[in-house]
């Protein structure tokens, strides 16, 4: 309605959709924060099955119940549909469907954002894992398959239902590269995430399940969704590659490094993740008991006190930024944002797509031999800012371990 309206210059009409629609929004979201927060999480989940599932053993079992039962990580799941759906879905309005065969890649990126303190909305539950020697390696190979299970079977379908939507034989080697990439990436990231960059909340005993009372997840989230693009690199570039050579060896090259990124990173941040697990067991537990990370004020004496520990964490490295170096970080990590994304990926998904729009995609009103440049240039110049806030974020930590050594 509000397309149609401002397609025919019916101002008014314009306003009133979109004010009821914000209105809407604003409403569906009180009411959604009602309901999760009067919500109680069963009182018991391990029940006498009524028969024997043997699909999902052990950990990956437990970790899937999370999934289901949890309206917090429910949340995480209806998020990134939605997302992937608004994002790729969108230029439809102007009859572009380029984007429908990564909607599968936008849910898990999304997805691995989101998941990215996995083990830290687990709160004190975590002596549960200590107590019992030898499974920590269980322990976190079960949440991966879990993850896998959930956001990679959801990007799958996704997938599948992109390309039977928009069949272009040009995007199936980027859509199946680029989708094994980002799951790989996500099932390694978010279990090491989870121990370098653990924000602590509450337990869920005590958790009210609203969205608007939760740890601050923010960094390590932006974060994650930054490793997983540059994981993802090596098969962008293949794909890239094959696409300015037209060399199908290549593009098919992308999708095989692509699948050994799905193979490979899970399995070696999954080992990082337990031998982690294993070596500073206690020190998490105490911290999630703690609560969050707090940095210490230079010239302060260190406290024991809950919430105050602060060296060697993600979290502490922004609290500990000062003013002009907060604005510098996040200022950096937009302009990243648009780089990459808008001008970089969605302007190569327009070129790969022959699509005549060129709206505000700087590259697409080139010349077009220059065009493909430009979208190397933007994806290059959003990797330098990525690098200069993340030397931002280390100078902020590193000045905390001076304060504490001092």
């Amino acid at each position: 309605m509000a397309v149609t309206a401002a397609g025919d210059s019916e101002w008014a009409t314009l306003t009133a959709a979109v004010t009821g629609l914000v209105l809407l929004c604003g409403l569906l979201y009180l009411l959604w924060t009602r309901v999760v927060t009067t919500a109680r999480v069963r009182s018991s989940t391990v029940r006498a099955p009524a028969r024997r599932q043997p699909i999902h053993p052990g950990a990956t079992h437990k970790e899937l119940l999370g999934w289901y039962r949890d309206p917090l990580r429910l949340q995480d799941v209806t998020l990134a549909l939605a997302y992937a759906v608004g994002t790729c879905a969108l230029p439809l309005i102007l009859d572009f469907g380029g984007l429908l065969p990564f909607l599968g890649v936008a849910a898990v990126l999304l997805g691995t954002a989101t998941s990215s303190n996995l083990y830290g909305t687990d709160g004190t539950a975590l002596w549960m894992t200590l107590a019992v020697p030898g499974s920590e390696r269980q322990d976190v190979r079960g949440r991966q398959l879990a993850w896998l299970i959930v956001f990679g079977g959801m990007g799958a379908l996704l997938t599948i239902l992109g390309l039977l939507l928009h069949p272009d034989p040009a995007l199936v080697p980027w859509a199946l590269g680029a989708f094994l990439a980002s799951v790989g990436a996500g099932a390694g990231l978010v279990v090491v995430m989870s121990f370098y960059a653990l924000a602590p909340s509450r337990d869920r005993r005590q958790a009210r399940h609203s969205p608007a009372d939760q740890s601050d997840e923010t960094g390590p989230a932006f974060a994650t969704l930054f490793l997983s693009l540059l994981l993802m690199a090596p098969t962008i570039g293949l794909l890239l590659a094959g696409q300015l050579t037209g060399n199908p060896w290549l593009l098919w090259g992308g999708v095989a490094a692509g699948a050994l990124t799905a193979i490979l990173s899970p399995l070696l941040s999954g080992a990082a993740a337990a031998r982690r697990l294993t070596s500073h067991g206690p020190d998490l537990l105490h911290r999630m008991r703690s609560g969050p990370v707090r940095a210490v004020p230079a010239g302060t004496e260190a406290s024991n006190e809950p919430g105050q520990t602060s060296s060697g964490t993600l979290g502490a490295g922004f609290e500990a930024m000062r003013g002009h170096e907060a604005l510098a970080f996040w200022a950096l990590y937009v302009m990243a944002i648009l780089a990459i994304v808008p001008q970089g990926l969605v302007a190569g998904g327009h070129l790969l797509a022959g699509s005549d729009v060129t709206s505000w995609f700087l590259a697409l009103h080139l010349p077009p031999e220059q065009q493909w440049l430009a979208v190397v240039g933007f994806l290059t110049l959003g990797a330098v800012l990525v690098g200069i806030a993340s030397a931002i974020h280390r100078r902020a930590r590193s000045r905390i371990r001076r304060d504490d050594a001092g």
